[in-house]
């Protein structure tokens, strides 16, 4: 899987710090672990809110991988396999967002745009959605 470059993990942890700790727990509420997988494909979210989006995949012990934030406008494809689970957390000022699991289903491409107008809203081309 593709992972952000060291600079890139730098000024995600930095920006990380800064939010509150409940937003890390948000997801682990309810995970289900990644199934085994061979069959590679890729995931892409692209975050359309006013707000940082955290991005997880879950192992497959369903423990959690943070995967980076993701600005307003901000978007990212990563390397991945058939029905790995995905978790997106939005960070509103009201309290975080836990969306989930979204996994591809095929190997065409998934992609994930997440959005918000009063409540967040997912449209998930070719991805499997569960939230």
């Amino acid at each position: 899987m593709k992972k952000p470059s060291a600079f890139g993990l730098f000024a995600l942890a930095a920006i990380a710090l800064a939010a509150p700790a409940a937003f890390a727990d948000e997801c682990e509420l309810s995970t289900f672990p990644s199934p085994q997988s061979e069959d590679q494909t890729r995931i892409g979210f692209y975050n359309s809110t006013q707000y940082a989006v955290q991005l997880y995949w879950a192992d497959f012990d369903g423990f959690l991988a943070d995967y980076g934030l993701l600005q307003p406008e901000e978007e990212v494809v990563f390397d991945t396999y058939i029905g790995h689970q995905w978790y997106v957390e939005v960070l509103t000022e009201e309290a975080p967002f836990c969306a989930g699991p979204i996994a591809p289903f095929d190997y065409e491409p998934c992609n994930v745009r997440i959005w918000y107008d009063g409540e967040p809203g997912f449209d998930a081309d070719l991805c499997n959605y569960m939230g």
